[in-house]
Formats: C-alpha cells, sequence, structure tokens
C-alpha cells in the first residue's frame, strides 16, 4: 500500500517537475503579468538599446501598467503618476504577426527584439527612409 502511494507521488511530482520545465509561448509570457516600461527613446547609433543620451522616459511613465489579456485586448493604467490629461486608464487591442516575432498594437506593429519571464524589448520601424533611429521600448515584470 505504501509502495503505491510513494509511486503515485514520485509519479506526480516528475509530472510537475516536467510541466514546469517546458517553454513559455510568446503569448503565455506576455499576458502572465503586467508590464512596466522601464526605458524607451530613439537608438541613434543603432546598438538596438537606449543608451543614457538616448533615454527619453518620463517619470509618470515609469508606474504605467501594461496588462495583456489572452482574448487579444489589453488595458494601460496610468496608476499614480499621470502623464495624460485625466485619463487614468485604456484599453487596447493586440496580435502576434510575422510567425510572433512582431507585436501588432497600438495601430503600430513592434518588432520583438527579446522577451522572456522578466523582460521584454520591442522596436518600431525604421523611419520612412529605411534608416535608423528606431524606437526602442524596454518592459520589465
Amino acid at each position: 500500500m505504501y509502495l503505491k502511494l510513494i509511486l503515485i507521488a514520485a509519479f506526480a511530482i516528475a509530472c510537475a517537475k516536467e510541466s514546469d520545465n517546458d517553454p513559455k509561448t510568446p503569448a503565455q509570457l506576455l499576458t502572465q503579468r503586467p508590464w512596466k516600461l522601464v526605458s524607451h527613446g530613439f537608438d541613434n547609433n543603432s546598438n538596438n538599446k537606449i543608451d543614457p543620451d538616448e533615454e527619453a522616459i518620463e517619470d509618470c511613465e515609469k508606474d504605467n501598467s501594461y496588462n495583456f489579456y489572452v482574448n487579444g485586448t489589453g488595458l494601460v493604467e496610468e496608476n499614480l503618476l499621470k502623464c495624460t490629461n485625466g485619463i487614468s486608464e485604456f484599453s487596447f487591442n493586440w496580435r502576434f504577426a510575422d510567425g510572433q516575432k512582431t507585436l501588432d498594437v497600438f495601430f503600430a506593429a513592434l518588432h520583438i527584439l527579446k522577451m522572456d519571464e522578466e523582460q521584454m524589448i520591442l522596436a518600431g520601424d525604421e523611419n520612412a527612409n529605411g534608416q535608423i533611429p528606431r524606437h526602442i521600448g524596454i518592459y520589465r515584470h
């Protein structure tokens, strides 16, 4: 009897560990919890990051929450510090494109440079002439 219980418990633990190790899909990474914008600006030197002299984030943007929901909708909440004239939240729609390499949101196609459990880096297209700089946003949980 005890042997059966031990085997069942071992099997349950093995199955749980196996599923914990499965890599998350981009949709799971995007929707698992709210994101916060920690940096954004124009990448003038084309190194795919925001250097100190390229930084454009304002204090009122740092506490905003970006919520992506599994049904393809989302909500931006301005939280304590407001950047807008009294609007504290607004909804949006999102979807993946280009084999989940692009995120269509806010009427823009943003290229996903990185997305993992802790960080998401999105980049806009180059300007109309196909040249840099392009806008980059860095988000964290």
